[in-house]
């Protein structure tokens, strides 16, 4: 018996949103604006002004939430959540 061959949708491979569409393979620049230090996260100046980022230290790559202080200059991606847009693969960059 010939085994059926299944084809999947090309949607059910694109992102659930523009978002992640136009941000999953966007590196941005910010400053550590906010830190909320008893619940482990703060928020992102963008470098091109647009609106703070929230980030939680599950967002974080190579450094702890404790290490960061407000200035930091980081980069980040950004990836949409339940309570909308927030930023992971949160990395310092040391000048």
């Amino acid at each position: 018996m010939a085994q059926k061959i299944v084809r999947r949708n090309l949607v059910e491979f694109l992102p659930n949103s523009p978002l992640q569409l136009l941000t999953n393979f966007t590196t941005m620049k910010g400053t550590i604006k906010r830190l909320v230090t008893e619940k482990h996260f703060g928020f992102i100046g963008v470098e091109d002004g647009s609106k703070d980022v929230f980030f939680h230290e599950t967002g974080l790559n190579g450094v702890t939430f404790d290490a960061l202080n407000v200035g930091d200059t980081v980069e980040f991606q950004m990836e949409d959540s339940e309570k909308g847009p927030r930023a992971v693969n949160v990395v310092v960059v040391r000048v």
